[in-house]
């Protein structure tokens, strides 16, 4: 039988999770008050007419005031749905456009191409993720500038020659010590 593992550790941006928080509350808040201001008008409106007629109406008083409260929940509903849209929107346009940055760097760098640096804006998400994939850059960057001066001094080796040069045999076990070096940092 198969053992199943939960998954307990997830990639959460603290930071990003309690601003969307922060903004769902307050667009909840916002929406609760629109509704129970919506809530005061129209009970207001039905009971100065239920006065003004100077009479009970014939529904129970329970139900007197139900169907302005059907029309501030619809009301409160339809707040909390737009104004979460729009608090999504605005949090989706802050996620995607870097995602879609660092996964054109992650394309070029599968293309062998190093030029490249993730450039977030400054209230887009994932700025740790972009750092650490710009640290990356560099060291790889630094890593084939010293790969490709050691196999330029290698190959500029064949000009030499060994039974006159008696420094050949040295900076030759030199050149491939530093390139084995270099090599070994990477795990293959």
């Amino acid at each position: 039988m198969e053992k199943k593992h939960k998954r307990r550790n997830y990639f959460i941006d603290r930071e990003a999770q309690s601003r969307f928080m922060a903004s769902f509350a307050v667009a909840s808040l916002f929406a609760g008050f629109i509704a129970a201001i919506t809530f005061v008008y129209l009970a207001e409106a039905e009971l100065e007419q239920t006065i003004y007629k100077m009479r009970l109406p014939d529904t129970a008083m329970a139900n007197l005031l139900l169907e302005e409260m059907a029309i501030t929940t619809v009301v409160g509903i339809v707040s909390v749905a737009l104004l979460f849209s729009f608090t999504v929107g605005k949090i989706f346009v802050r996620i995607e456009g870097p995602l879609m940055k660092m996964g054109q760097v992650i394309q070029r760098i599968k293309a062998g191409d190093l030029s490249g640096e993730v450039a977030l804006r400054e209230n887009d998400e994932f700025q740790s993720v972009a750092v650490a994939l710009n640290d990356l850059l560099k060291k790889l960057k630094a890593s084939m500038t010293v790969i490709e001066h050691n196999s330029y001094a290698l190959s500029t080796m064949d000009n030499r020659d060994p039974e006159t040069d008696p420094d050949f045999v040295l900076d030759l076990q030199k050149q491939v010590q530093t390139l084995k070096k270099e090599l070994d940092s990477f795990s293959l």
